[in-house]
């Protein structure tokens, strides 16, 4: 089974989960909370750009899963101890903007074509990270966030 990984259209749907984050920050009682450096809705992160991991966390947002998203970071026994910050706010963000983002991101979706750049340049950065694939995918994010803050 081939592992996710960032593509054009997880970059998509990512950008609209990092603009609705954003959107509710502002006006979230959380607001001091930062999202961390992994988190599936900060922008250019791995799980950013990650179409699965995008489109379980809109689904969520948008209560269609009535799950709540956790964050990754201070698990205890394999299980997360928090919820994630870049959701908290996205939960608070307005229902109108929200509506506006998701009709954008539908436009960007159809209009998305050509080569995928975006899996091409994340395998070229994994094939120099990781050469021998040993990382998991939370050990490759974490290289891939320091990565790009460099």
């Amino acid at each position: 089974m081939e592992r996710e990984r960032p593509s054009k259209h997880g970059k998509i749907l990512g950008d609209a989960l990092a603009t609705i984050s954003e959107a509710g920050r502002s006006s979230s009682e959380v607001s001091d909370l930062d999202p961390c450096a992994t988190c599936a809705f900060r922008r250019g992160s791995m799980p950013n750009q990650m179409a699965a991991t995008g489109l379980t966390a809109l689904n969520i947002v948008l209560r269609i899963d009535s799950d709540d998203f956790a964050c990754h970071h201070g698990m205890k026994d394999g299980n997360p101890t928090r919820l994630c910050a870049g959701y908290l706010h996205a939960k608070a963000a307005p229902f109108e903007m929200v509506k506006s983002e998701i009709s954008a991101m539908k436009d960007r979706l159809a209009d998305m074509s050509g080569p995928d750049e975006v899996r091409a340049a994340f395998d070229a950065w994994r094939a120099r990270s990781d050469p021998s694939s040993t990382l998991d995918d939370y050990q490759l994010a974490r290289l891939f966030a320091r990565s790009e803050r460099q």
